[in-house]
């Protein structure tokens, strides 16, 4: 398991793995509600509930983040956005939903050492960040 996360009201757990799922659990029975997968099943690195808990961000390692609509039961998921442009391909990289002057982004590292910003809506990249370069 690579990556843990609570609903806001704690009724829900996520666990994200290296065999490219992510489960959604009941913490009140422990029994597993949903398995999400994508094509590929690339391992897991993050995943984190967006400050709502209707949406999971999930970073695999194949240089992609989505964006899981879960809605408020915690037992649907369908994948809403997909971001890429960044490199993830071997670590673990913390990943947030931005919310500045009323518009949201995603964030996220880079193994080339940046930060990425990306329009939540769009999905396009509406920023780069020069990160560490001695990193």
């Amino acid at each position: 398991v690579s990556a843990v996360d609570f609903s806001s009201d704690s009724s829900c757990m996520i666990s994200g793995s290296h065999d490219g799922l992510v489960r959604i659990w009941d913490t009140g029975t422990g029994n597993c509600l949903k398995t999400i997968f994508a094509d590929g099943n690339a391992p897991v690195s993050y995943a984190k509930y967006t400050p709502n808990s209707r949406y999971i961000l999930a970073s695999t390692l194949d240089s992609t983040i989505r964006l899981w609509n879960v809605g408020s039961t915690c037992v649907s998921a369908e994948c809403a956005k997909i971001y890429s442009g960044h490199k993830n391909s071997a670590y673990s990289f913390s990943t947030a939903v931005l919310n500045f002057n009323a518009h949201q982004f995603i964030i996220s590292g880079s193994e080339d050492g940046n930060i990425f910003a990306w329009d939540i809506n769009t999905e396009e990249v509406v920023q780069i960040v020069d990160g560490h370069s001695d990193a």
